[in-house]
């Protein structure tokens, strides 16, 4: 009888091996009806956590684009999804939501970039389509400090509304003084590279300042920017030592 017994728990057992995961609506009339304690094997595997309705990444981004967007929109920026792009003569502003691997919360990148440089890294440019990552002048906005690094989508749609009004209040004192600094050419970057002292830098940000310097006709200053990064960049950077040769030796 034993054995009986035992054969037919083992086949229960086998009966009930599930992917690690559970629809909502299961676990959630488990919950309602106060199971018992005894859960089948793939229930004591399933993270607690997972219980909580998260709002997901393209909720959070619809409830974006409807409050944000609009804020971005009227300042001169265009397109749709995650990427808004703005054009004025050589300059491009960029603002881009980027989701994090975890899949509970985003990231909101500012990029800022000239059309007569190449993009970061070396890439060709097109005003039109240019990625934030391919900006020379990057930075994020992230949330006040004392919180997580990532815009949180939240548990609830309220909860996630309650952080996109944050983000819009916030907005002219935490992202729109970032696309002040690179708003007006030439002017804002005449203001940019005779305020910045070239040993202060990256090397590589010294080839792009020096590169604006060029177009600026300050031969002089892009001189001095491209001498401080060839003379601190490292010995395996051999792209980067050719490109500010050609400032040193035209």
């Amino acid at each position: 009888m034993d054995a009986v017994v035992t054969l037919a728990r083992r086949a229960d057992e086998r009966s009930v091996r599930r992917p690690a995961y559970l629809p909502h609506a299961i676990a959630s009339r488990l919950i309602q009806r106060k199971a018992p304690t005894v859960f089948p094997p793939y229930l004591l595997a399933f993270p607690k956590r997972a219980f909580t309705q998260m709002v997901d990444r393209k909720t959070f981004l619809s409830l974006l684009s409807r409050q944000l967007y609009p804020v971005l929109r009227a300042e001169g920026f265009k397109g749709s999804g995650t990427t808004l792009r703005r054009l004025d003569g050589p300059v491009i502003h960029v603002f881009n939501v980027q989701g994090s691997s975890s899949g509970n919360q985003c990231y909101l990148n500012l990029g800022a970039h000239l059309s007569f440089l190449p993009g970061e890294g070396g890439s060709v440019v097109q005003a039109a389509k240019i990625e934030e990552p391919h900006c020379i002048f990057r930075e994020r906005l992230v949330p006040p400090p004392g919180k997580q690094f990532g815009w949180a989508y939240g548990s609830t749609i309220e909860q996630a509304e309650e952080n996109i009004e944050f983000i819009v209040s916030e907005w002219p004192s935490l992202g729109r003084p970032f696309f002040d600094r690179y708003k007006n050419f030439p002017e804002s970057f005449v203001a940019l590279v005779s305020g910045t002292s070239p040993s202060t830098i990256h090397p590589r940000d010294c080839l792009h300042f020096a590169r604006i310097c060029k177009e600026l006709d300050l031969a002089d200053l892009a001189v001095a920017f491209a001498r401080s990064g060839r003379e601190r960049v490292g010995e395996r950077a051999i792209g980067l030592r050719a490109d500010l040769d050609k400032i040193l030796l035209p």
